[in-house]
Parts: structure tokens; C-alpha cells; sequence
């Protein structure tokens, strides 16, 4: 980081975006793209994630080929033709979707392809953000170093464990749920007959298991949810233990037991969330991604809610005057935080049902139906709601009905 700069240095003409994971590179390729001035700081050394598999819907695949980016995308991931085919843990057939269920990427591809996005020089790497002040002109970056910078606002796409939150919504800590999960990849050969079209989720009591191929088919994705007896470390890559990955599935049947088989090494991932939050944006702040909308993984929204967030920012951004600023980071929390609020409860609902715990829902009359709630995450118009936003003050509708 440079040596640095007093609050008289001259006043910037970027808007700084925290954190170069998939939501903070998102919204600085959408945001470059309709004019705005990006730069991100990211206290990685380096960029890159350990691998493993993202699940991308409809709004994702949309980002990357409207943003010139559709070719590596399509080139570097895999196509789920038959959607995610639920089966028992013995391996019988629960549920065909019979539809295609969209793509899925290597999570360090997504991140390669989202850089190739950005012009030269827009991330500086070993920045770790303490806080961010805001005054009337700006905001000032706090860095762990000593420097300083300014911006004309921040973008706090750092995560679960975000900094940049303390400058929008006082938090509590993360919500552990009681699960973690074994993760990792498999290379495709290695597991003859295994179908390479479909993303394949196994249910039992207390625990799932879930495939589906990346990297054009060539590596399978797994995730095996199991019961934590304490909290464990929020990570992607904390180390994990085949062995005991295959005694939490010894019962189940030859699928499940034979991909583990073939597993050579894992990564344990405790299983967190947060509470949905009364704020995304304040003054000349905002939120994206985890930082604003920490959720499980059970409904495969994480990403695409961040890909959502970032078409929705640049939507409101474009061609705004810098007196606007504010108003449209305030559109901006009307048009996502309802919406990415209730996937964030909607994973947890999911993640009881995957795991044979419906009896904690039965009797509720105010849940809506999952089909209903499937076609409303799937089929949401982010740019059309960001300028109802802008023009009405109105929030994002909801589906009928509590996700939880």
C-alpha cells in the first residue's frame, strides 16, 4: 500500500469497493462498465480462492454475458441440463426436475474471469480495511498499515466477518447453525458412469450430500452436510478428514459410498449466517454479498445474490450526478435488502427440509409454497426493480407468505 495520505490529500473521483471475492469483483466489472470509477483493496497477497464449485442461476449467467464476459464463462463451466435430481440416501429417486437448472463454476475460474473484466490496476492487494469514515465530500479508508484513503463512497463487499459493516448497521456476531460441511472436487474419471448433467443432492436424517460438475465437466463439485457438535470455524479452507467424512455417510447407499471413496482430500467449512440485516447502505456506504446478506448454502443463492447486488448498484449508478450519490445507495438498499433478506431465510428453511427436520415447519400456515418461491428467486428482474426503486421509493416484492 502506498505511504500515506492525510485528509488533505485531493478529494478522489472513485468509489472504493472492499474486498475482491466474487461480490466485490462483481460490482467493480458492473460498475466500470456504466462509467464509474472503481477501486478495490483486497488484504489478500494474492488473488484466487481454494477451489470448489458455485451453483449460478439465471441472473448470473446474465451478468457475465452482458458484461463481455460470456465466452470464458461458458467456456471454463459446465451445463446442468437435468437440474439437481433429488434422491433417498439409498440412492432411490425422490425428484426430477426434468428442466435445465442453469450453470455451474469452479469458484477460482469465476474469480480469473471477473479480473479479466477489469481494467489494469483497479485492485490493490494487501489492504486490510480497519473502518471507514464518512463526512460530507466522502469517505476515508481506514487501512491496517496506517494508510489512508479517500473515496467518493465504499462499497463493503468483505464478507461474513465484513469491516465495512460497522460504518452502515451495528451486527452481532455470525449464527452458527449446528452444521458443517466436508467440501472439495473430484476429478470426473475417476468415477465411471457417474452423470455429468445433472447436479445429484442425496438426503437423510441430519446430514445431505450434494454433486455437481465444474470446469467443463471435468471435476466433480461435492459438499457433505453433516451435524457439528461445536462451532467450527468459518473457512474454506480449514483441512478436513476423508475418513471421517466417510463414516458420517457409512450408511448410506453405493453412490454416495462410492463417490467418497474417491475423495483424496476435503476442507472443513463450519456453517454460519447472519440475522438479515436493518440496513444496507448509509449515507455514502453500502453493502454486497456476504457482508450485507450472510446466508447457508442450501438454496445456492450466495453468488447470485451478489451478482444481483452488483447489476442493481450499477443500475442505479449509471450516469447519476455525484449530488445523487447518496439517494441512489439508499435506492439501492429499497430495491435488495427485502429480497436478499428473505433467500437468507429461505436457505435455513431449505436446509431443515434437506435434512428431514419438516416437522419443525408442519402445522405453519404462513409459509409459502417452495415451487412459488423457486420461480421468484429464479425469475427476479433485478434492473427492472432497481428502477422502480429510483422512481417510486417502493421496495421489491415479496412472494406470499414467510420464507421460514
Amino acid at each position: 500500500m502506498v505511504e500515506g495520505a492525510d485528509l488533505r490529500m485531493r478529494e478522489s473521483t472513485e468509489i472504493a469497493v472492499i474486498g475482491a471475492g466474487i461480490a466485490g469483483l462483481a460490482t467493480a466489472v458492473a460498475l466500470q462498465r456504466v462509467g464509474v470509477p472503481v477501486r478495490v483493496y483486497e488484504q489478500a497477497r494474492a488473488l484466487g480462492e481454494v477451489g470448489a464449485g458455485v451453483a449460478l442461476s439465471r441472473n448470473s449467467v446474465a451478468f457475465f454475458e452482458d458484461h463481455g464476459l460470456g465466452e470464458p464463462f461458458h467456456e471454463l463451466g459446465s451445463t446442468v441440463e437435468r437440474g439437481m435430481v433429488t434422491y433417498r440416501a439409498d440412492g432411490s429417486l425422490i425428484h426430477a426436475p426434468g428442466y435445465s437448472g442453469g450453470r455451474s463454476q469452479h469458484r477460482a475460474d469465476l474469480i480469473e474471469i471477473l479480473r479479466r473484466g477489469l481494467r489494469p490496476g483497479t485492485v490493490e492487494l494487501g489492504a486490510k480495511l480497519l473502518s471507514i469514515d464518512q463526512d460530507e465530500d466522502g469517505v476515508t479508508l481506514v487501512f491496517a498499515d496506517g494508510g489512508r484513503r479517500r473515496a467518493l463512497a465504499a462499497i463493503g463487499a468483505d464478507g461474513i466477518h465484513s469491516a465495512s459493516r460497522a460504518a452502515v448497521v451495528e451486527a452481532g456476531p455470525p449464527t452458527f447453525s449446528g452444521m458443517m460441511a466436508y467440501r472439495g472436487l473430484v476429478p470426473a474419471d475417476r468415477l465411471s458412469g457417474w452423470p455429468l448433467d445433472e447436479a445429484r443432492l442425496f438426503i437423510g436424517r441430519d446430514r445431505h450430500f450434494l454433486v455437481f460438475p465444474v470446469r467443463r465437466s471435468t471435476l466433480l463439485n461435492f459438499v457433505g452436510f453433516v451435524p457439528a457438535d461445536e462451532e467450527v470455524r468459518e473457512s474454506w479452507s480449514a483441512e478436513g478428514d476423508v475418513s471421517a467424512l466417510a463414516v458420517e455417510f457409512a450408511a448410506w447407499g453405493p453412490e454416495v459410498r462410492d463417490f467418497i471413496a474417491r475423495i483424496e482430500h476435503t476442507w472443513r467449512w463450519g456453517l454460519y449466517d447472519r440475522e438479515p440485516l436493518d440496513a444496507w447502505a448509509d449515507g455514502r456506504v453500502a453493502l454486497v454479498g456476504d457482508a450485507a446478506h450472510a446466508m447457508l448454502p442450501h438454496a445456492a443463492q450466495g453468488a447470485n445474490q451478489s451478482f444481483e447486488d452488483a447489476l442493481a448498484l450499477a443500475t442505479l449508478l449509471e450516469g447519476r450526478p455525484l449530488e445523487q450519490l447518496r439517494s441512489a445507495l439508499r435506492e439501492y438498499d429499497l430495491a435488495r435488502r427485502a429480497r436478499g433478506s428473505y433467500v437468507q431465510l429461505y436457505a435455513r428453511r431449505l436446509g431443515l427440509i434437506w435434512d428431514g427436520h419438516d416437522a419443525q415447519l408442519a402445522g405453519r400456515t404462513d409459509l409459502a409454497e417452495r415451487a412459488d418461491v423457486d420461480r421468484w428467486i429464479h425469475g427476479h428482474d433485478v434492473r427492472a426493480t432497481a428502477r422502480r426503486a429510483r422512481e417510486t421509493g417502493e421496495r421489491v416484492d415479496l412472494p406470499n407468505g414467510a420464507p421460514v
